[in-house]
């Protein structure tokens, strides 16, 4: 006991590969909820909260048996969105202040593009690399969480 072997890196890197799917839907629920409360309104965030915490328990029984320790990361991402989506809507409903302005758009765009361009250094680089800088860790899940990452970010922008 006590040692970490590749086994235990492949499944720490499958379940952070889920995990970083749903660090842009923490972020925007962490930057709403301040913004709901600056605005003296506690009753939005607490609702959204309950029912993203509701379904964080529903999908980490249904997924943590098929996928395991990567089911509880996946039922993190999907809850963090989930909040963040259901803090997002009243704003974007309100005509005084949109969220989804054509600044958005143009910044969002600019991001797509810097990671599609870091995708491929890495998946380019990824042979070079997994050889000697990521000794142990299996490369094509860098380049699965970074093509995951790229689709999710797309989608998310869609939406």
């Amino acid at each position: 006991g006590g040692e970490f072997d590749a086994a235990s890196v492949d499944i720490t890197a499958g379940a952070l590969v889920w995990v970083s799917l749903g660090m842009a839907g923490y972020a925007v629920q962490n930057i709403l909820s301040r913004a709901y409360f600056a605005r003296q309104d506690g009753c939005t965030p607490l609702l959204a909260g309950a029912v993203s915490i509701g379904g964080n328990i529903v999908l980490c029984m249904g997924l943590t048996g098929p996928m395991k320790v990567a089911g509880l990361a996946v039922a993190s991402a999907v809850s963090s969105t989930v909040y963040a989506l259901l803090l997002l809507l009243p704003f974007q409903l309100r005509k005084e202040r949109r969220v989804f302005d054509g600044r958005f758009w143009l910044d969002i765009l600019r991001m797509l593009l810097a990671a599609a361009v870091m995708a491929g250094a890495v998946w380019l680089l990824g042979g070079w690399l997994g050889g000697r800088l990521f000794r142990g860790v299996r490369v094509d899940w860098l380049r699965r969480g970074f093509g995951l990452l790229l689709v999710f970010g797309g989608v998310r922008c869609l939406l």
